[in-house]
């Protein structure tokens, strides 16, 4: 017997196995019921449940039961979906170092992975990818380089370069082969997905094996979950195992196969990882499998779906009464239609009503079945966390917008696992797309920065531009601020607060939902003094203006004093309490010469003398007149709240010197 790890093996004998291997998986997700699970998922979540052609339907030996769907399932799914997605994704990527170089790195990494994502719709196949996961419970996504055949030039040693670029592509769970058996996918060492082809294409990019491509059968059952067949006769499955590098197989291994034991290509892993993710909103422990939120709906739905088909029946066969009279009466059937007739008839002394004709008690939809229904609604509502709320169908009782954001938040948190998976898959497949444009982009392509903050300007980049990406970061943000809702609330409480300039921007807020356009002006300052601890803390003096607000500077920038690697370091500390000094010499030369441009940056009120009293000179620079405050009613004039703010913030800056100098004297 041959122990021999397959990936060893000859391209030939490896191919025989995996074809193998994938018919004994499919039959496994037959036997496990996966195949079943996956079966009633795609049909409750397109609404073919009752009746596979989106109508009602019949049921029956006579066809007198009607059957309906009405998709509350598919409903919150979608919901779920809306809150994932509703944001645009911001990615924060590091690199493996903070130098000059290391920043420019990361602002081409932002710029590149915008574009992929938003110009080239790779955002769209997330979304895909996530809304096959929330169906099936996983989902996967591989990520290649798609050569292409444009020609771009040479290399440095006279080789054509062509022109290439990445490929995002979501494949099912029914067309990827892996372990059953282990529950974290980066524990599988191999992974195989199917894909459909054209042969005719596949012949003539590989001409040797021509003959035996176009020999291979076509595609007969195109999904097993649905009642479509793929007739065409030019479509065949093309397979491809990756394996990721191992201690055993340490260059890793592809392998690109047909059935009949076809073998296309064989070789190293050349992106040196397993290029296939995947997705799960939760994990099903003990099995490679995943859980969705669908599956605890589907025996909800279908109960809702016999309730909803009872009711369908009795409207349709009972909603018109029928008529009983008695035959003495002698009526006939058709002296009962139409209206404004005068019908003689005999009574019948022995007959309900004499025998005439009366409308029969037809059978109704009992209460207790409504309530039931209404129950099974709920029941859906609680198990996907989708509340009535969201779904924008409030109850009579319509609470405040505080509790609706509230309500909102909870239905966002309950799916954070949703998300959580959803933002892991792309943090890990960005990072990945970014290696993958660094080892083959070779020529130069051009790119768009965009974003407020953003100090560079990069026209075009090459993939070695991007040595040096170390991780990729997806901001997620407050569950609160990423509802209509919250963002109403918030809006509210900045509108209290006083803290939007002018009702024209709460307006904005109610009209567009927007948030940032309130927000950002008041986080761009702390973003920016961020900035310039970074560069403090690398031995970088920032240059400061004339508007900037000193005393929020000063708080920040004293913090950068307390971190021993700075504490420690002399040069460095001396260039901090510099820059220090220099915000104080800001705060007197203003106070002196400018108070009103003081007031504004330190967000004070303007001085009413301030604005009575002409300035001279330019904004607090050299040369600026100093006018006296002239002395108010009552005796002497009240002390500014600048110049209590300036001595306080001297006093401050003495004891950061005196500190300087203890750790300057230890050294």
């Amino acid at each position: 017997m041959d122990n021999t790890y397959i990936f060893l093996k000859e391209a030939e004998e490896l191919v025989r196995e995996l074809n193998h291997r994938w018919d004994k998986f499919a039959n496994h997700n037959m036997s496990t019921g996966m195949m079943d699970i996956w079966t009633r998922a795609y049909q409750c979540y397109y609404g073919q449940m009752a009746a596979p052609s989106y109508s009602t339907g019949v049921a029956g030996e006579q066809d007198e039961y009607s059957t309906m769907q009405i998709n509350h399932a598919r409903n919150v799914i979608k919901h779920v979906i809306a809150m994932v997605t509703q944001n645009r994704i911001n990615f924060d990527v590091t690199c493996t170092n903070t130098d000059l170089s290391a920043r420019n790195t990361t602002i081409v990494a932002r710029a590149v992975l915008d574009q992929l994502f938003y110009e080239k719709q790779f955002e769209r196949e997330y979304h895909s990818m996530l809304e096959m996961g929330l169906i099936f419970g996983m989902s996967f996504i591989v990520a290649r380089w798609k050569p292409m055949k444009r020609l771009v030039g040479v290399d440095g040693e006279g080789q054509a370069v062509y022109a290439g670029e990445p490929d995002l592509k979501v494949i099912s769970p029914l067309d990827v082969m892996l372990d059953p058996l282990k529950p974290y996918f980066q524990d599988q060492q191999y992974v195989v997905i199917r894909e459909m082809v054209n042969r005719n294409d596949l012949a003539a990019e590989y001409p040797e094996l021509a003959e035996e491509i176009m020999a291979v059968e076509k595609i007969n059952n195109f999904q097993h979950f649905t009642q479509f067949y793929e007739y065409n006769e030019e479509t065949i499955w093309q397979y491809t195992a990756f394996h990721q590098p191992t201690p055993a197989l340490p260059q890793g291994r592809i392998v690109t196969f047909l059935e009949d034991d076809i073998v296309l290509n064989d070789g190293p892993n050349i992106y040196e990882q397993n290029p296939v993710f995947c997705y799960r909103p939760d994990t099903r422990h003990g099995t490679a499998y995943g859980h969705t939120p669908l599956f605890d709906l589907m025996p909800v739905q279908e109960s809702l779906n016999q309730l909803d088909s009872s009711f369908l029946t009795i409207i349709e066969n009972f909603s018109v009464p029928n008529f009983i009279a008695s035959k003495r009466s002698g009526i006939d059937e058709t002296e009962i239609s139409g209206g404004l007739r005068m019908i003689l008839a005999d009574p019948d002394p022995d007959a309900p009503n004499a025998g005439f004709p009366t409308a029969m008690n037809m059978p109704s939809i009992p209460p207790d079945m409504v309530r039931q229904r209404e129950a099974y609604i709920r029941d859906i509502e609680a198990l996907s966390g989708v509340n009535s709320i969201v779904r924008g169908s409030p109850s009579q009782f319509v609470p405040s917008g505080t509790a609706i954001a509230l309500l909102s938040s909870s239905a966002q948190t309950y799916n954070s696992a949703v998300e959580r998976g959803y933002i892991q898959i792309i943090e890990q497949s960005a990072l990945s797309l970014l290696s993958i444009i660094k080892k083959f982009q070779a020529y130069s392509d051009v790119v768009t920065i965009t974003g407020k903050a953003n100090a560079y300007n990069v026209a075009s980049f090459k993939g070695e531009s991007l040595e040096g990406v170390r991780q990729v970061k997806v901001h997620l943000g407050n569950p609160v601020s990423k509802t209509f809702a919250g963002k109403m609330a918030v809006a509210d409480q900045l509108l209290q607060n006083q803290m939007l300039a002018s009702p024209a921007e709460y307006l904005d807020i109610l009209k567009t939902g927007n948030l940032d356009s309130v927000t950002d002006p008041k986080t761009a300052q702390k973003a920016y003094i961020q900035l310039e601890n970074e560069q403090l803390a690398q031995g970088q003096k920032p240059i400061i203006s004339y508007l900037d607000n000193p005393i929020e500077h000063i708080k920040e920038h004293m913090v950068l004093t307390f971190r021993p690697e700075v504490r420690s370091n002399a040069p460095i500390m001396e260039i901090v309490l510099e820059h220090v000094q220099e915000h104080l010499d800001q705060v007197e030369r203003l106070n002196m010469g400018n108070p009103i441009t003081l007031a504004l940056a330190t967000e004070q009120p303007v001085p009413l003398s301030a604005l009575q009293q002409p300035q001279q000179g330019g904004p607090g620079g050299p040369g600026a007149a100093t006018g006296a405050m002239p002395p108010q009613a009552g005796g002497e004039p009240p002390p500014e709240i600048n110049d209590v703010a300036a001595s306080g913030l001297k006093r401050a800056l003495g004891q950061v010197e005196r500190a300087g100098q203890v750790a300057g004297s230890e050294e």
